[in-house]
Parts: C-alpha cells; sequence; structure tokens
C-alpha cells in the first residue's frame, strides 16, 4: 500500500536524522544509509531523488523543517 510505505519512508528518515544528531543534508542521509545498513529500513532501496522529493514533501507537511538552499540545504526534526 502506498501509503503505508510513504509512511515507513518518512519514520525511516526521522531515525536516521536522529541517528546523525541534528540537522542533515540529503548527502549526510546517504552516507549514514552506506554506514549502517540495515538500519534505514526502507531507504537503502530508494533513489536520492525519492530521498529529495519525501524530504521537500515533509517540509511541506511540517515533519521537517529546511535551512539553507539547494547542496547546502539541511534538515531538521521540528
Amino acid at each position: 500500500n502506498f501509503d503505508e510505505l510513504k509512511k515507513k519512508r518518512r519514520e525511516d528518515i526521522v531515525n536516521v536524522i536522529k541517528l546523525i544528531g541534528g540537522g542533515a543534508t540529503i548527502k549526510d542521509i546517504k552516507d549514514k544509509l552506506h554506514s549502517f545498513p540495515g538500519q534505514a529500513g526502507s531507504l537503502e532501496t530508494h533513489s536520492e531523488k525519492t530521498l529529495q522529493r519525501e524530504l521537500v514533501s515533509m517540509v511541506m507537511d511540517g515533519v521537517l523543517k529546511k535551512t539553507g538552499e539547494k547542496r547546502w540545504s539541511k534538515y531538521f526534526i521540528k
């Protein structure tokens, strides 16, 4: 089910940002996925573009806060 997959992706993103311990860039999140396989759940099978889209969606939904622009964007848990 699409809604369940989306919910799981979002939970995994929040968990990875918590593991990083604060603000995280897309690159930080992807690097963490490669450093700790198995801890990121559904994110391991998704592309960087999917991750980027989900982060933007989470910012629009008020789940995350974004600072910076483009490659220097950092995402924080609200």
